[in-house]
């Protein structure tokens, strides 16, 4: 017994010793992100986990994996997940990984780790540990107050503007009779119709479209009618309402029917209505009312119709709810506020001890920037950032514990208007549109701490009443459009130290009207991402300064400045000079983009702003004392702080510069959202920009955490009956303006499943599906002949095509495709995408319903807009490049549109006259089809137009226009001219997917498998790049020496790849003590249309083949 017993601890022993893994000593876990960011904040009960791996071993694959989660940084240290243990889970995924452990508490710091095994049952060592903070998971987690000053007079404006009414659908047949119906909800006695005439604001057209002839019938139970009115001629009734007497009439139902339509030789916006003319019959009414002694019975009663377009937009907007909403007068514009100075408020607090971790959570009704003992506290600026603040207001979160001590210590803020108060880009559009208050005008603070001290206690700190408030700051004024004025003068030394007295500064009000949805920011803050130095300075014919910083950036200054006590120094920003080497600012509208300085006391002043930004290459200082040293001036940019995961060059120097200008204007316009351009008063997040840039962006930069929050921004502008907004955040009212435009509000289906595609992101599909199919649904129900015409916004085309270019000799016309073809593209795009999100989430019914209705779009299309001979209606370009591009087309139709896209180059010397939308459908055609050579033409082109013509007159960002400049001419005259837009800066995608070769593989999210087909071209011989994917970092460069072609590519451990190499004869070479050698290859290869292909798992490679043919 005793043997067995001494026995059995050997036997335990032995099998403990065992089970241990081996240690897999070259197989390492990286770059551990929860909800895709390094430090995130978590404000769900399941977050994301991802990481990286690496391994200089071919075919490395992770088996299985194991996450630790603890409050306790010893804890995870020691390798302890007291919050949660995976334990060993099977799988080789390493990104989405949902947390399964215990509920999070509020306000804390968490810690995690990750370790994984390979393909040999190795486990490698722990990682790093990583760390994430949760915000308030309850509302009543808050104790803090919203604090400012006192508040001012609610500003009174209308969101709803001038308005149309109803319009019917156009029609090519003048006497085609058209009706729409009031149903009053139950037969009423009524002895008068009234009618109100629409009047277009564009245009300034009374009587818009009042039909030439018509009758009105009523019905008890809309089936049986009886004629009450008859107007066989009609005269225009001159603006004014028009009334018939009906005596004592019954009734349920009041149909109104034109029977001789209206029709006008021109078109109200160049850019909508852009079929024949002679389509263009129509009727419309701003207001029907049906009255019974004087009481209108009508108010908000039930529209119906025959047909109807919808376009809620801008003071142009119809719609039959219109017809009944009882709006008959436009309200006077609001009044104009004045921008107040900044206020100071500061509070200070005592600590027990040296905090081991404190938590400010930080939010505001305007901008703020917050310091701890006068130390700022991640150095962000802008924040909140740009919400819907009706809908949510972000607040950030701050670990503090360095910059505090035992004893007294000083929290200290600064607020100014922002988006929240300031001005806004639609401020321009109308004058019913506030220029100070659009979401609100008091400006609040608010803060709470959350303290832990060594011995485990806990203290909270919060802004509330005891708070001391100044209001007769330094910045005077400060406005993201207008600039910021700083008087030195009103400086306040010491007014975030301990040693300050505030005894004269007044006692903060605390606003208990706020009621806002607090959220916590969960994407990369706004922060000065790069300083640049002054690289020359210039005398203006004014006397003037202009100091020239290099490149076309988004951010201000920083000006070192020597004078005399009350000089004023002003900074104006522009991004080009004109003709006459002067500061142009004629393209900024109504955004002065101007700082103003005043020196105090000592005459000296290093300045930067702090609330506002700009678009600018040049800055004119104007009240300099001599002649300044270029040095005194350091460009700052500020954007959203997104790691770059994208890397090109090539042998090419225009090429090169063209992806340092895409960049540069991707980064001039990452704000919080991704605006258009960072200069003018506009700056909004147009959506049709992003339809066009995503995939570019995400090669570029990581956008995950950017595009989840932006998608929230669009989701919240979504109206209950699916449609998008133009522009997110969106502030109107939902639908009242800018609003489901095709091709922009498309962008909210396209985005998510890019989002997939590029990060594996299937949260963003399962979560949202019913509001993009609600979308759909909106838009079927619209146009039940399945040609978009109603239902839409603005209806943009193919913006700034061809016939928007002012130059001399180039083509007026033939560039345009028509409005209703464009929009029914884009209807059967987001149809085909909502049917791959279906298949991705487990819907198979609802994928096979999608994938019903795009075949039936399809089918429309072709019937509506082909001829027999294959001729798209409008016969553009862009008609067949888009067409091609999204599939709309048979077998038998191929290749007539094809032929037509090569032949419209003619008409333009073979140069670009192609849009927004249409140019990278164009370029990926081009290499699809075989006409690579054409591609690389139009990409190393200078000639005009063209992405080489920009650079060739000195362009450092992306222009607007193909004709932003043209020499001899100058800027184009257009008030929307943009020089960083980075529209255009799409073809970036097409520089990665092609001459790097990286293209994601859509059928393996996140690039767990991907492909690599470079395609050598033009007059390069070398390229390389790299991609830093959710699953590593993907490294290509490759030479051309004659016919010989050499490729050199990593894959990343835990993914594979597709490989298309140029060519035939593929050698694969290895270094041996340094040089590369032959070696075995280990492939099976396929040679196809001038590729070899082969498969190839994770490691480095070094191939060549011979190319002798073109591809």
């Amino acid at each position: 017994m005793k043997k067995i017993v001494w026995i059995f601890p050997v036997f335990l022993l032995l099998v403990a010793g065992s089970c241990r893994d081996k240690i897999a000593a070259d197989f390492h876990v990286v770059n551990l992100k929860c909800e895709y960011m390094a430090d995130a904040v978590v404000v769900k009960d399941a977050p994301r986990f991802s990481w990286e791996l690496q391994s200089p071993e071919e075919g490395q694959w992770q088996t299985a994996w194991q996450v630790l989660v603890s409050d306790d940084m010893e804890k995870i240290k020691e390798n302890k997940g007291t919050i949660w243990n995976s334990k060993r889970k099977k799988g080789e995924q390493n990104f989405g990984i949902k947390y399964q452990g215990e509920k999070f508490q509020s306000f804390t710091k968490y810690y995690w780790k990750v370790r994984v095994w390979d393909q040999n049952g190795n486990v490698s060592d722990w990682s790093e540990p990583a760390s994430f903070i949760t915000g308030a998971f309850n509302e009543t987690d808050w104790e803090a107050e919203w604090i400012g000053d006192k508040p001012e007079k609610p500003l009174q404006y209308p969101l709803c503007y001038k308005h149309i009414g109803y319009l019917s659908s156009y029609t090519d047949n003048e006497n085609e009779e058209k009706w729409v119906q009031v149903d009053l909800g139950e037969v009423n006695d009524f002895d008068k119709i009234r009618l109100y005439p629409s009047f277009n604001n564009k245009k300034e057209i009374k009587d818009y479209y009042y039909p030439l002839a018509f009758r009105i019938e009523v019905s008890d139970d809309g089936n049986n009618w009886k004629e009450c009115v008859k107007m066989s001629s009609v005269q225009a009734p001159g603006g004014k309402p028009v009334e018939f007497s009906v005596d004592k009439t019954k009734g349920r139902y009041v149909r109104f029917i034109a029977t001789k339509l209206q029709r006008y030789n021109f078109r109200i916006h160049d850019y909508e209505d852009q079929g024949d003319k002679s389509k263009m019959f129509a009727f419309s009414l701003a207001e029907l009312e049906v009255l019974n002694d004087g009481k209108v019975l009508s108010s908000g009663c039930e529209v119906s119709y025959k047909d109807a377009l919808i376009k809620i937009d801008r003071e142009d907007g119809y719609d039959p709810d219109m017809l009944t909403d009882g709006i008959l007068d436009t309200p006077l514009p609001p009044e104009r506020r004045s921008i107040p100075p900044s206020p100071l408020l500061r509070k200070v607090i005592e600590l027990k001890g040296k905090p081991t971790e404190a938590l400010a959570f930080v939010s505001a009704l305007g901008v703020y920037d917050v310091s701890f003992n006068a130390q700022s506290a991640d150095h962000r600026v802008l924040a909140p950032e740009w919400t819907d603040y009706h809908k949510r207001v972000q607040y950030q979160v701050f670990d503090v514990s360095h910059l505090l001590k035992e004893g007294q210590n000083v929290i200290g803020a600064q607020l100014a208007d922002g988006w929240y108060a300031g001005m806004l880009g639609p401020t321009r559009w109308s004058p019913y549109f506030p220029r100070r208050g659009a979401y609100g005008l008091d400006r609040r603070l608010f803060l709470q701490m959350e303290v832990k001290y060594e011995n485990g206690e806990k203290e909270t700190f919060v802004s509330d009443g005891s708070w001391k408030m100044y209001t007769d700051g330094p910045i005077r004024m400060a406005d993201i459009f207008l600039g910021e004025t700083y008087d030195a003068r009103k400086e306040v030394p010491g007014w975030q130290t301990t040693g300050f007295n505030d005894a004269e500064w007044s006692s903060v009000v605390v606003d208990t009207q706020v009621d806002v949805n607090l959220e916590a920011q969960t994407n990369q803050p706004i922060k000065t991402v790069q300083t640049m130095p002054a690289k020359e300075v210039t005398k203006s014919k004014d006397g003037h300064y202009i100091f020239d910083v290099g490149e076309n950036i988004a951010g201000w200054c920083n000006i070192r400045l020597e004078g005399k006590p009350g000089d004023v120094v002003v900074l104006r920003h522009g991004e080009i000079l004109d003709e006459e080497d002067e500061l142009y600012t004629e393209n900024l509208r109504g955004a002065p983009q101007i700082d103003s300085v005043i020196l105090g006391s000592s005459g000296q002043l290093t300045y930067e702003p702090r609330f506002t930004y700009h678009g600018f290459r040049y800055v004119e200082v104007a009240g300099l004392r001599g002649i300044p040293d270029k040095n005194i001036l350091n460009a700052k940019v500020v954007a959203s702080n997104l790691p770059r995961t994208g890397h090109f060059a090539c042998s090419n120097p225009m090429l090169n510069q063209l992806y340092r200008n895409i960049n540069r204007s991707h980064m001039g316009n990452m704000h919080g959202v991704p605006t258009d351009c960072p200069q003018r008063d506009e700056r909004c997040g147009w959506m049709g920009d992003v339809y066009i840039f995503a995939q570019t962006s995400m090669f570029n930069r990581d956008m995950a955490a950017f595009y989840n929050k932006w998608m929230v921004d669009v989701l919240d502008a979504q109206s209950e009956r699916g449609t998008f907004p133009d522009i997110a955040p969106h502030p109107f009212a939902k639908e009242k303006h800018f609003t489901n435009a095709p091709g922009w509000a498309d962008a909210g289906i396209r985005l998510p499943f890019l989002m997939y595609i590029n990060y594996g992101d299937k949260e963003i599909l399962e979560e949202h599906f019913d509001a993009y199919a609600r979308y759909i649904e909106n838009i079927w129900k619209n146009n039940p002949d399945l040609i978009w015409r109603s239902g839409l916004g603005l209806n943009y085309g193919d913006w700034l095509n061809g016939n928007t270019i002012d130059a001399e000799g180039f083509p007026k016309t033939g560039a345009q495709i028509p409005s209703e073809v464009f929009s029914t593209i884009m209807f059967y795009n987001s149809v085909n995408t909502i049917r791959k999100m279906a298949q991705v989430i487990g819907k198979p019914k609802e994928a096979e319903y999608y994938s019903g209705l795009a075949e039936n779009i399809k089918e429309a299309f072709i019937n509506e807009f082909v001829d027999a001979e294959g001729r798209i209606e409008g016969d553009a370009q862009a008609c067949y490049a888009m067409a091609l591009f999204y599939g709309l087309y048979t077998e038998e139709l191929e290749q007539p549109f094809e032929k037509r896209m090569i032949e419209k180059f003619i008409p333009y010397g073979g140069r670009m006259n192609t849009g927004f939308h249409s140019t990278l459908c164009l370029m990926k055609e081009l290499v699809k089809r075989g006409y690579s050579e054409k591609a690389y033409d139009l990409l190393e082109s200078k000639e005009f137009p063209s992405w080489g013509y920009s650079i060739e007159q000195g362009a450092t960002s992306m222009w607007e226009r193909w004709d932003s400049y043209v020499k001899g001419r100058g800027p184009n005259s257009s008030s929307m001219n943009s020089f960083n837009h980075y529209a255009f800066g799409a073809i970036g995608e097409w520089m990665y997917e092609n001459i790097l070769g990286i293209q994601p593989d859509s059928s393996s999210p996140g690039y767990k498998h991907f492909i690599l087909k470079p395609l050598p071209g033009g007059t390069l011989t070398w390229a390389e790049g790299s991609y830093h994917s959710v699953s590593g970092e993907i490294e290509v460069n490759w030479k051309l020496d004659g016919n010989r072609f050499v490729y050199h590519f990593t894959i990343p451990a835990n993914t594979s790849a597709s490989v298309y190499m140029p060519g035939k004869n593929i050698k694969r070479f290895e270094k041996v003590n340094g040089k590369l050698e032959e070696s075995t290859v280990l492939h099976d290869f396929e040679y196809k249309d001038g590729y070899t292909f082969f498969k190839a798992e994770s490691g480095s490679y070094t191939y060549t083949s011979e190319i002798n043919e073109e591809i």
